[in-house]
């Protein structure tokens, strides 16, 4: 049974804690502050087309390997030599053998590359990377061939006759081929039990369904969902004629255990822990007289909401349970199946701020909800001449009080219109300026407009070509250096913006919209369609120290910077192994600055198969550094054991220090 190392928190696992709770603050604290709405303007019809981060299906080299990947982080992109254009990586190779040894064909291995650390706080959508997928072969032998370089990604383990399980963390290395050590699977937990009504009687065709919890598991979307059941964490069986189900070949991880059956109260148990040396685990659930709750959906004018997902969730008693259905073409609405207690219902429905009801008790019939319609913005975009741009996207901020920073809310229209106008649906109350970018065109801010009740008209916005930034970024050594990013920052931006709570999310102080490009093969970059003004250049490259060179950009006008030469950064590297055994494959290392002025800087990565972990690009400071096993189940606050954590004094630029971590073994 894994149990935590007793001692001090290491920093990192901290800040992640932390950054959980700034997140919920952030969402009741923000405050959109106010403007005067414009004047009238006659309805459009303007053909919108909101994104959500759409994802493609890419076939690559290799045998019986795919991957479903999402449109690559530009940040990451440096030569167009994989399927969703980003450097390969070498081979990663290894095998499934079972309990006795012998190799396990067949065998499933997937890879999903994890987007959470870069990405917290954007939603399930932002946090699905691309996924790969591999098949053992008679020996039971696994290879993947085309992996981006240095991306992470989790390994999870799947076969028939056995228990699924987490495989290593890996992440392919430029020009090394890794082997990793043998995953070994086993007939793994078993849950079983029986369905009973309150006088005992079995519930035969109960549906009983099990789920592996997963963390931070918020949001969900159905095709997360499929994707449990695909990959074996969710499950469901019917209870036979004795009211008894079973799951064998259960992974080791805390289940939840759900029976649902017409006419009755869905039955749940949480948290039933499969760990250790107790293989079997036996429940009975027990389903009550079925609760309802219903009503109907209705808006300001009386008017019924079809279409509206309305969800509850039991508060009291434990465990808490949760259900949702959606309204029909009357707006009436009804959950069947509950157990009894007291619930908290939301609403939500396209087009409508949200309605909530707390403190429910069961056996309501008789709730009404009333949404009120959200507004929306409509304008026209035009070039200097008065003549409409037909084709562009548009991006929302909200404008805030105490700070001329505006906040993003990661909305985002694409507009096609023969007349240049647009309309920006479902705001919710607040002040709001939209960014329009269009090819050819210096990205352009509206006016600020407030939105209440009714549709804010006449925001209109004339955009006008932009400026070309050009020049050569070269190495301490005065060569070309291929792969920097370059990117169009405001004077008052820094290199803590990066390191900020939410990182580079926040956005940029001086509302300049970013513009970047990557240097070629000669180092040369292009900048185009900048937004003109006295700004700065930042140029970012993963070995060496992050620059900001003052640039002027005028409109219509080619600048050029000249040469930008980069200069060294510092360097920690080293081998984590196992207290007592070898090297600690797919551990998880963490880097942190411990200087009061460093915000919230912080760096991971995945030991290689040989146990092996560097971080580049380093300026000089003390730094902690910290390793976590792969198989820990410790999230934000895993203990660390001697020789887990170090600090590390960076006295001067491109120094490298040598330093050596050891991880408990797994208990």
């Amino acid at each position: 049974m894994h149990k935590k190392q007793k001692g001090q928190i290491p920093l990192p696992f901290l800040l992640l804690g932390l950054l959980v709770l700034a997140a919920v603050a952030a969402v009741f604290l923000a405050d959109p502050g106010a403007q005067p709405a414009p004047g009238p303007q006659p309805d459009p019809t303007p053909q919108v087309e909101e994104e959500d981060n759409p994802r493609e299906v890419i076939e690559v080299a290799g045998t019986e390997q795919r991957t479903e990947a999402r449109t690559p982080d530009p940040d990451r992109v440096l030569t167009d030599t994989s399927g969703d254009g980003r450097p390969i990586g070498a081979a990663i190779r290894g095998s499934v053998v079972d309990y006795a040894g012998k190799p396990v064909a067949d065998a499933r291995i997937v890879l999903t590359e994890n987007l959470f650390d870069q990405n917290p706080f954007g939603g399930p959508a932002a946090r699905q990377g691309a996924r790969f997928s591999a098949t053992t072969d008679a020996e039971g032998v696994y290879r993947f061939l085309r992996l981006p370089v240095g991306v992470e990604f989790a390994m999870w383990v799947m076969h028939e006759q056995h228990a699924p399980r987490e495989g290593f963390p890996v992440r392919s290395l430029a020009g090394e081929e890794q082997e990793l050590q043998p995953i070994v699977l086993d007939e793994g937990y078993r849950i079983e039990g029986f369905v009973r009504d309150e006088a005992g009687n079995p519930l035969q065709g109960a549906l009983v369904t099990v789920r592996l919890a997963q963390v931070l598991n918020l949001m969900e979307t159905e095709d997360q969902i499929a994707e449990e059941y695909d990959l074996g964490r969710l499950r469901e069986v019917e209870a036979d004629a004795n009211g008894a189900f079973a799951f064998n070949y259960l992974a080791e991880g805390i289940y939840q255990l759900e029976a649902s059956l017409e006419d009755f109260g869905t039955g749940v148990e949480n948290a039933i822990t499969c760990m250790g040396e107790d293989k079997i685990q036996v429940r009975e659930l027990v389903l009550g007289t079925e609760h309802r709750l219903a009503g109907i959906v209705r808006d300001e004018e009386g008017l019924p909401v079809p279409n509206a997902t309305v969800a509850a969730a039991r508060t009291r008693p434990r465990p808490i349970y949760q259900e949702e259905g959606t309204t029909d073409e009357n707006g009436a609405f009804e959950l069947r199946g509950l157990p009894a207690g007291g619930y908290g219902i939301s609403v939500i429905a396209e087009g409508y701020a949200s309605a909530r009801m707390s403190h429910v008790q069961s056996n309501r019939t008789d709730l009404e909800f009333v949404m009120r319609r959200k507004a929306g913005v409509t304008g026209r975009v035009t070039r200097p001449d008065g003549t409409p741009i037909t084709q562009y996207s548009l991006e929302l901020f909200r404008v805030n009080q105490g700070t001329a920073q505006y906040g993003m809310t990661n909305r985002t229209v694409q507009v096609q219109n023969p007349d240049g106008v647009y309309l920006f649906p479902d705001l919710d109350r607040g002040s709001y300026v939209v960014l329009v970018r269009a090819d050819g065109y210096a990205p352009t801010y509206s006016p600020g407009f407030y939105v209440e009740r009714d549709l804010v008209r006449d925001v209109n916005v004339q955009v006008d070509a932009g400026g070309v930034l050009r020049g050569v970024v070269l190495d301490p050594n005065d060569k070309p250096l291929p792969g920097a990013l370059v990117t169009l920052r405001g004077r008052d931006y820094n290199v803590w913006h990066q390191h900020s709570l939410f990182g580079g999310a926040v956005g940029d102080p001086n509302n300049v919209p970013a513009v970047e490009a990557r240097t070629d093969s000669k180092g040369r970059f292009e900048l185009r369609d900048a937004f003109p003004g006295d700004h700065q250049l930042e140029v970012k490259h993963a070995n060496y120290l992050t620059l900001y060179v003052g640039a002027y950009v005028q409109t219509d006008r080619v600048t050029q910077i000249g040469e930008i030469v980069m200069r060294p950064g510092s360097s920690i590297e080293g081998v984590v192994t196992v207290r007592g055994g070898g090297a600690a494959a797919g551990a998880s290392v963490y880097l942190t600055l411990k200087d009061e002025n460093a915000g919230f800087f912080n760096k991971k990565i995945i030991a290689d198969a040989r146990g092996r972990y560097r971080f580049d690009g380093l300026q000089p400071g003390t730094y902690e550094v910290s390793a976590v096993r792969e198989d820990s189940n410790a999230f934000f606050f895993p203990g660390s054991s001697p020789g887990s954590t170090q600090d590390v004094l960076i006295q001067r630029e491109a120094e490298n220090r040598q330093v050596d971590l050891i991880v408990p073994p797994k208990e």
